[in-house]
């Protein structure tokens, strides 16, 4: 019985094998697809070999975009990342905190700052990773660079980003950041050497899941029926041996 199931065995672990090679492989031309010139005006994007800085379109904030608490529910604005749906970061752009300094073990970073902006990132297989941030508008108009009209603050989520700062027309910095007209963006560098140290368990999650990124719906179903098409061989060979009224394969 066992000799019969040894084919089949190696026929699934060469599969799923040869195929995160092949995604690892992959990985680092994928992202350096993904250099996007910066739209906003706050910096040029640096090309480099192996690294580009990106920065997403920026967000245009107005009275209906802040919020007066976190709640993860109801974000103001996300940002997408270099490689679609992975990595994302919401933001919420909070102005007198209903829960600043309040005790709130889950939620305690959110409540450090009275005016600030908070960003969570979810990340991982599933997105069962968290990583959270907040900056206070202190730092941001203590970042400010009269030179450049913009204010950077770094912040940290699962790598280090930066968040770029610029009030709106007509508004003078920091009167435009507290009378709620500024435009906001997030940039991080996306480093080549980080797309080759994926852990090979989330690459086969994204086949598992149809998700693989930046290879549209109809390929990421082409790579991922097969693998359940041959899990389901191997598993009725499995219980084929067991159950005898089942035809043997």
């Amino acid at each position: 019985m066992a000799d019969e199931l040894y084919p089949k065995i190696m026929l699934l672990t060469t599969f799923l094998g040869t195929t995160s090679i092949l995604f690892f492989g992959i990985a680092p031309i994928i992202q350096s697809g993904q250099v996007v010139n910066d739209p906003t005006g706050y910096m040029d994007t640096i090309q480099i070999p192996g690294e580009s800085f990106y920065s997403p379109n920026p967000f245009a904030v107005d009275n209906a975009s802040v919020k007066d608490h976190y709640s993860y529910t109801h974000e103001s604005a996300t940002f997408t990342s270099p490689v679609a749906h992975r990595h994302d970061i919401a933001a919420w752009i909070v102005r007198d905190n209903d829960y600043y300094d309040a005790i709130q073990p889950r939620y305690a970073w959110a409540n450090d700052y009275k005016d600030c902006i908070l960003f969570e990132m979810n990340y991982g297989i599933f997105n069962t990773k968290h990583k959270n941030a907040a900056v206070s508008y202190e730092a941001i108009v203590e970042q400010f660079d009269v030179k450049v009209n913009y204010s950077e603050v770094d912040f940290k989520l699962n790598s280090n980003y930066n968040l770029f700062i610029s009030t709106g027309p007509g508004y003078s910095f920091p009167i435009g950041l507290y009378a709620n007209q500024f435009n906001m963006s997030i940039g991080w560098l996306w480093n080549m050497s980080d797309a080759v140290s994926a852990s090979p368990w989330a690459l086969i999650g994204q086949i598992m899941t149809f998700s693989i990124p930046d290879v549209g719906y109809i390929m990421n179903l082409i790579i991922g029926i097969p693998v359940y098409l041959t899990m389901g061989f191997l598993l009725l060979a499995i219980i084929s041996r067991f159950i005898l009224t089942i035809p043997g394969l």
